[in-house]
């Protein structure tokens, strides 16, 4: 047990799924709770035998527990109520208080600075990093480059441009972020609006690829510290972000809080561990997060994590002067400050679609009032609403032109271009439709919100798919779980899971009738 925590023995134990790191106990001496405390679970579950170790969530609780829990007649005897879970909620809250007024970012995002929306225009002209330009105060004595990088560097961002094609607004993006790193943008941050199927993976690889040409050639002031943090809400993201890397070459890389951490948390959770089991994982897991890794991370110029595994104390100590984070739009701009201020990053380049899926706020109150009061507002759209233009890359190379052009018509305006030809996108078979609706007359919802009719429909679809060994081919999921992924072809039923109004939501449809390439 750690200094300062209590274990506390539960009576009445759940099953392990009901428990968590960082669910919130209240805990007092009596059943009617008017002296209470307030502490955290340190663990993923409890013990076999029912311990869980607390920590105290402030001095007053860890009085309150020394004080009356501890000492007669009680001896350690109490009431305990499992609040609620926080365990996405702590790590953020932890960070604002202490990384909040360190963070070089920080004016910046409390008051934006407009950008000129010229830097977003559609002109393909090169444009050159000159010294001597004004630089705006959040950009002020914190140069990331070495005195004189002007014609390497302008050498290096051509070349690399040209060796990858990328097209017109990939360019733009590119050259944008380079402003931004050079000084020369009145933005430290950098907005990007990649549209569903534009290669949003791709690009970042392609500017993490020229990031680490800067730092070889010794441009960077400090080059042995000059690194790049990706982040982002999923494992998947990252992972694809870092795939992406493979297959352009680049394994520079260290990757926090893989799939590995996973695993052990889940084995955490079994009920048949012995203490001494649990305590063996729960060292391992320490490992995964301190000096062991230390030293890899130190030496790589890429480091992979999720939003919360940035709060992974292998991190501690640990700077980066730019964050690319990625599907910001889906996540709370308090979650999105969490890589941002824990690295004391000084330049951020955010990827997002404000068009597909919001954040997932899980609360009661009613989302008109949710909305209203900012709660599912995004950093990314905050910035853009105060000025700060984002670059729309609108060239989609996933879906044949067909399924493309509904979403561009309902959610884009008509900007999009198609980077895929409809001979590129051939029809299963010839004369069937690349998009369709089939309508189910005879569908009902039954009160577990399920739809015999449509299931019905659905196998006659997949036909022998069906009733054979390929029906492992086929993938189950639901829109939200499935942004980011494309497939061949994809059958939607639209049968509610939830309330009426989550299939409401416009952007979650965008997102649905995007996934098909075929």
């Amino acid at each position: 047990m750690r200094k300062n925590n209590y274990i506390l023995l539960v009576s009445n134990k759940e099953h392990s799924s009901a428990y968590s790191r960082d669910d919130i106990w209240v805990v007092s001496s009596n059943s009617n709770f008017d002296h209470a405390c307030v502490l955290r679970s340190y663990f993923y579950g409890p013990s076999a035998n029912g311990e869980i170790e607390l920590t105290p969530m402030s001095s007053r609780d860890d009085r309150i527990v020394q004080d009356t829990i501890l000492k007669p007649p009680l001896n350690g005897k109490c009431y305990a109520i499992r609040a609620i879970s926080a365990s996405s909620e702590l790590p953020v809250l932890v960070n604002l208080k202490e990384s909040l007024h360190s963070c070089p970012l920080i004016s910046f995002v409390a008051s934006p600075v407009p950008t000129n929306p010229g830097t977003s225009s559609s002109s393909t002209q090169m444009t050159q990093i000159e010294n001597g330009r004004f630089k705006s105060p959040s950009l002020k004595q914190r140069d990331l480059l070495v005195p004189g990088y002007q014609v390497l560097y302008n050498q290096l961002l051509t070349k690399i441009i040209n060796q990858y094609r990328l097209n017109n607004d990939q360019t733009r993006v590119l050259q944008t972020f380079a402003q931004s790193i050079a000084g020369n943008q009145d933005s430290p941050i950098t907005l990007v609006h990649g549209v569903f199927g534009a290669g949003k993976s791709f690009l970042v690889g392609v500017i993490v690829l020229f990031l680490y040409q800067v730092k070889e050639n010794n441009l960077f002031c400090n080059g042995n510290g000059a690194r790049v943090v990706i982040s982002s809400m999923t494992n998947v993201a990252v992972d694809l972000i870092l795939l992406n890397l493979m297959k352009l070459g680049f394994t520079q890389f260290s990757r926090v809080g893989s799939l590995h951490v996973k695993e052990l948390q889940l084995m955490l959770k079994d009920t048949m561990l012995t203490d001494t089991d649990r305590k063996d994982i729960q060292r391992t897991l320490g490992l995964f997060r301190a000096s062991a890794y230390k030293e890899t991370i130190s030496n790589s110029f890429v480091i992979g994590v999720t939003c919360l595994a940035t709060n992974f104390e292998i991190l501690d100590d640990f700077s980066c002067p730019i964050v690319i984070l990625d599907e910001c739009s889906q996540m709370t701009e308090p979650m999105s400050l969490l890589p941002l201020c824990r690295f004391s990053s000084q330049r951020a380049l955010l990827v997002g679609d404000p068009k597909q899926l919001p954040p997932t706020v899980q609360t009661t109150i009613d989302p008109s009032i949710a909305d209203a009061h900012g709660i599912e507002w995004t950093l990314f759209e905050r910035l853009a609403e105060c000025g700060v233009h984002p670059i729309m890359l609108r060239t989609q190379y996933r879906c044949h032109p067909q399924i493309a052009n509904i979403s561009n018509s309902l959610f884009y305006d008509g900007k999009l271009s198609h980077g895929v030809a409809e001979s590129d996108r051939t029809a299963l078979i010839e004369g069937f439709p690349h998009s369709g609706f089939l309508n189910v007359p005879d569908g009902k919802e039954q009160t577990a919100f399920g739809d015999k009719a449509q299931e019905h429909l659905i196998c006659k679809l997949l036909g022998e798919h069906a009733e054979s060994n390929m029906l492992r081919l086929v993938q189950v999921s639901t829109v939200d779980a499935y942004q980011g992924a494309e497939k061949p072809v994809i059958i939607l039923s639209t049968v509610r899971t939830k309330s009426k109004g989550f299939i409401e939501e416009p952007r979650r449809i965008n997102v649905a009738i995007t996934r098909a390439k075929q």
